[in-house]
């Protein structure tokens, strides 16, 4: 086993069991690692409505959108099987690169058109780590919070999508609302 697979299955430990990652255990190199896991982890905890998939044995997508942050770190998680399916790793510039995809990580440079992306999707997990994306329609953010990474997800936009994000994860998350609900509760 290598040191990348070390710290993924830490990470997916830390994530399944509520662990925190310590205060300075998280540098620039492996912040990207950790989102990446995360990543995975969510494909894990979320469930599609029927008809998502061409059949069985259809992959789960991945679509890094914009800019890829990530480099050659996603290469730890393509290719792993989530619920039987294998999570393929796709990257695209434009919304119609997401069709099919069952997850959507929108890269900061996207971030002028969130709300426009987030409309046209349909039962898309949309992630970013874009300031305030979970309150423009965007489902999981993720945030750092005292040098560690966490997220946050918008279980109503979720439901909107027909998607199902397992308690388990919600537990783990600071729940937000998107600006329009705000005034609506």
């Amino acid at each position: 086993m290598n040191s990348t697979s070390i710290i993924i299955i830490g990470i997916i430990v830390s994530v399944v069991f509520g662990f925190i990652i310590p205060p300075g255990a998280i540098c620039e190199d492996s912040e990207y690692m950790i989102k990446a896991a995360f990543l995975l982890n969510f494909a894990r905890f979320v469930d599609w409505p029927e008809g998502s998939f061409k059949d069985g044995l259809s992959p789960i997508n991945l679509l890094i959108l914009g800019a890829d942050p990530f480099g050659d770190t996603l290469d730890s998680i393509k290719e792993k099987t989530v619920k039987g399916r294998q999570l393929r790793i796709k990257r695209g510039q434009n919304v119609e690169d997401a069709v099919p995809c069952h997850i959507l990580f929108i890269s900061s440079s996207e971030k002028e058109k969130v709300s426009q992306i987030v409309k046209l999707l349909g039962p898309v997990l949309t992630v970013s780590e874009i300031p305030r994306f979970c309150q423009q329609g965007g489902m999981v953010n993720f945030i750092k919070v005292e040098n560690k990474i966490q997220f946050e997800i918008n279980p109503e936009m979720a439901k909107q999508k027909r998607l199902s994000i397992s308690s388990r994860l919600l537990k783990l998350a600071k729940i937000v609302d998107t600006e329009t609900q705000k005034g609506k509760q």
